[in-house]
């Protein structure tokens, strides 16, 4: 029975590092791979900024999620 307790903790923290799923404790949603693409795009050079503040503004989550935390896109 333990085993499986831990389990679930390796689990949750990998998804928690791969963004999948928000850290224990922190507020907010986890983003959704559409989200994280958008971010990796605009930090690559794919999107514009402007292109990017569009999404930031039809997304509250992913707005949401890159003002509470420590994660900077940079373009």
């Amino acid at each position: 029975m333990q085993d499986q307790g831990r389990n679930k903790g390796i689990m949750s923290s990998i998804l928690a590092e791969l963004g999948v799923l928000r850290p224990e404790g922190s507020s907010g949603e986890a983003l959704t791979v559409d989200q994280q693409e958008i971010i990796a795009a605009f930090r690559t050079g794919r999107l514009t900024e402007e292109e990017f503040r569009k999404h930031l503004s039809q997304d509250p989550v992913l707005s949401n999620h890159l003002s509470h935390s420590d994660e900077t896109p940079t373009g």
